[in-house]
């Protein structure tokens, strides 16, 4: 989650990239994610760190710089609990103004939870 380069092989949906990660993962630090689609459209997501509690918490604000989301910021909240030898990864975001919105996003966070999972399964941080 704080590691840019780690970060860009999973942090994306199915078909999306992830040219560019810029984490500066201390509190009041920014962040700027670039995530290119299948049709080559950019998408920026930028925002800044508000806890940073290794190994336990990460909460930071996260805005679309375009699109229909554009400008509407939410808060995530990231946190990971150990469990026998695994770690539980839980993720809170919100508020959301519609449950579309909501929807959107809880989507794209089992995406790429499950890309994240996959990377771990094999071995790679």
């Amino acid at each position: 989650f704080t590691d840019p380069a780690t970060f860009r092989r999973w942090w994306r949906p199915p078909g999306f990239t992830c040219p560019k990660a810029k984490l500066d993962a201390r509190v009041g630090g920014a962040y700027r994610v670039h995530m290119r689609s299948p049709r080559d459209t950019l998408h920026t997501i930028s925002g800044s760190y508000r806890i940073v509690d290794a190994p336990e918490r990460l909460s930071y604000t996260w805005t679309f710089n375009e699109g229909p989301y554009q400008g509407i910021e939410t808060v995530v909240d990231v946190r990971f609990d150990e469990l026998g030898g695994a770690t539980e990864v839980t993720v809170d975001q919100g508020p959301f103004p519609t449950e579309r919105m909501k929807g959107d996003y809880q989507g794209g966070w089992e995406n790429c939870l499950t890309e994240l999972a996959d990377l771990l399964e094999q071995g790679e941080s």
